[in-house]
């Protein structure tokens, strides 16, 4: 009886070893020929801090600026079409709601006001602009 149960304790040992080298075999040659599968997915750069995790006030930076790219987007594809439209300019952004280009003005979620316009004469065009969190500036033009 006690041959059995001392054979059963080396049985799992043998075992949790044999598991165990393959684990690690498995994580040390991860381009083995021994091993036939390894599904690959698409890989990923993060931006990782000291404890692996990605740097969420970043990510957060990105997502706002992503918002505020797309607000330029679509003011310069109003400013484009009302150039076009009225061979001018239009004198405020508020023109491009009364036209009905757009439904209204998105303020910036960080400063709570409107892109900045510039309206300047026919030759130069205008600008819409829209600081990022990077420093950078994202623009849009009527020509």
């Amino acid at each position: 009886m006690v041959n059995l149960v001392i054979m059963k304790k080396i049985l799992l040992i043998i075992l949790i070893v044999l598991i165990g080298s393959g684990i690690y075999f498995y994580f040390k040659y991860p381009n083995s020929p021994l091993i036939p599968y390894r599904p690959q997915g698409p890989t990923v750069q993060t931006d990782t801090n000291q404890n692996g995790f990605g740097n969420p006030v970043r990510q957060i930076d990105q997502a706002n600026d992503a918002i505020r790219k797309f607000t330029i987007q679509d003011l310069d594809s109003a400013l484009k079409t009302y150039y076009s439209q009225n061979s001018q300019p239009p004198k405020t952004l508020d023109d491009l709601v009364t036209a009905k280009l757009i439904k209204s003005i998105k303020l910036d979620k960080i400063t709570n006001q409107p892109p900045q316009y510039f309206a300047q004469d026919q030759i130069h065009g205008c600008r819409v602009e829209l600081e990022l969190s990077d420093g950078t500036v994202a623009k849009g033009y009527c020509k």
